[in-house]
């Protein structure tokens, strides 16, 4: 009975692909990533790296479950979708042709950062929600990837954060200044031993910085392998971030190991998380080892 069902789910999905290049035939320019159950994700995605016309970033997909989302994020993808004719939604996970990635013996702390946490507290997940509205009131709720059913997957993953229930975890991070305001924060997502950073925002000049920073110290302590910065940006390359080739990165993530906890108790003055006293003392187990991120 399960087999059949799923063989009827496929089947659905199938139908529901080709009605997509019906009413978007550009599309076809694009590869698909199936969440049909015979189709392994991991196989497809070494499809697309031996697939010299592959040049672009993007793949399209028509799930946005959950599930799926975090398989896309489990096998290199970072997952964003966007509205179909005005109809409906459809994913576009995006596989950079160049990822930005930060090696922790490249990270670079800001000149001012340390000056500027003195008055910041720092928490992990403790308020999901208001990250969110403030991401999609700075970057515009209907104009962005962060659409609707993507919004609530990522929530989804938020609230089962720790319980093992999915391949990946999509977590907060939030800055406070010292009224208790929120002025900084991000999402991003844990997956194997590596960190993603989704998207950002900033209130108060500096916090956006001291953000980052603080983010990196705890990452580096937790024995995070490597910092995912998604597509390469100047400001990235300032914290130490190199452009790595799509390859490159898919085996790095696959070989990163697994088991990285991304958590703080409460809210932590940033200036205890950018201390230098507890560099060689990491908090979490060591990184599995992985190969030389060579910089292009």
């Amino acid at each position: 009975m399960a087999q059949q069902e799923q063989g009827n789910d496929d089947e659905r999905t199938r139908q529901l692909e080709r009605l997509v290049l019906q009413l978007c035939p550009g599309l076809e320019d694009f590869p698909l990533v199936s969440p049909v159950a015979s189709i392994s994700l991991e196989k497809r995605v070494d499809e697309l790296l031996e697939d010299a016309s592959f040049s672009d970033d993007f793949a399209w997909t028509t799930s946005l479950h959950p599930r799926w989302v975090a398989e896309q994020m489990n096998q290199g993808f970072l997952p964003t979708a966007e509205m179909l004719c005005g109809q409906f939604f459809i994913g576009l996970p995006k596989l950079h042709v160049h990822r930005s990635v930060l090696r922790w013996e490249n990270f670079h702390i800001e000149k001012n950062a340390r000056k500027r946490s003195k008055k910041l507290q720092m928490s992990v997940n403790k308020s999901f929600d208001e990250v969110m509205v403030e991401l999609l009131r700075t970057h515009g709720e209907h104009t962005t990837w962060l659409q609707p059913p993507l919004n609530e997957a990522f929530r989804v993953l938020s609230r089962a954060a720790g319980s093992g229930e999915y391949c990946a975890q999509v977590i907060s991070i939030e800055v406070w200044d010292s009224d208790g305001k929120l002025v900084a924060g991000e999402i991003g997502y844990v997956v194997r031993r590596v960190y993603c950073s989704l998207s950002g925002f900033c209130h108060l000049t500096g916090a956006g910085t001291v953000q980052m920073c603080c983010l990196g110290k705890m990452l580096q302590r937790r024995g995070c392998a490597f910092w995912d910065l998604g597509m390469h940006l100047p400001y990235k390359g300032k914290l130490g971030a190199v452009r790595l080739p799509r390859a490159e990165f898919v085996t790095a993530l696959r070989q990163s190991g697994s088991g990285l906890e991304v958590s703080l108790e409460g809210r932590v003055p940033c200036s205890e998380l950018l201390s230098d006293k507890d560099d060689d003392a990491p908090t979490g187990p060591l990184p599995a080892k992985i190969p030389k991120l060579a910089e292009q």
